[in-house]
């Protein structure tokens, strides 16, 4: 109840400063590394008690909110939560989620894509990048997320916070982030079943 409060408090007044500066809608994102400890056998909190207080903290935004999910966090509790955007690392993993991903979109909601690495050095090109990305955008569609939905209620990102990173590292990261080309998968359409 304690944590509950201090990041209702926090988002309250950080909306309030930027909206005496800029004159736009609020997009205010919780990072809840901690999310991870719902992957195993005890967690902290009940599930459902973790969802409630995660949703409550949403709930003393006025604009939008969501969350991001690090690593190995419970991708469930961050949807069960209510987001407008969930916000998670490319990886793999996330296919276990295909169904419960497939209703986010469906409901209008986003998803922040974490295609940039920022725990180890990514190179000079975006491409591996974005191929690790459609890949995975071609097999959620095969799982029954809908293709175009994946592609256009996307956002971009950095996989995870860049305030370890130098400004020219950040800036290096956010440009691999920027779609400089259209990489699309040759099939976002589940297969077909072959006859018998």
């Amino acid at each position: 109840p304690r944590a509950l409060r201090v990041a209702r408090g926090w988002a309250r007044r950080v909306e309030d400063l930027i909206r005496d500066r800029v004159e736009a809608e609020v997009l205010m994102f919780f990072d809840e590394p901690a999310l991870a400890l719902w992957g195993g056998d005890t967690p902290p909190i009940d599930h459902d008690q973790a969802g409630d207080l995660l949703s409550s903290a949403f709930a003393a935004v006025g604009g939008r909110t969501g969350v991001h999910v690090c690593g190995a966090g419970d991708v469930r509790l961050a949807l069960a939560a209510g987001p407008d955007i969930l916000g998670v690392e490319v990886s793999g993993r996330l296919l276990d989620d295909a169904a419960g991903i497939a209703r986010f979109l469906e409901s209008g909601g986003s998803i922040a894509w974490g295609a940039v690495p920022t725990q180890r050095p990514v190179g000079e090109s975006a491409a591996p990048l974005w191929k690790a990305l459609v890949d995975l955008w071609c097999e959620l569609s095969r799982r029954g997320c809908d293709g175009l939905s994946l592609r256009t209620q996307a956002i971009i990102t950095p996989a995870c916070g860049l305030v370890a990173h130098g400004v020219s590292q950040a800036e290096h990261a956010l440009a691999l982030a920027r779609p400089t080309t259209r990489t699309r998968c040759r099939k976002l359409d589940p297969p077909k079943p072959r006859p018998p």
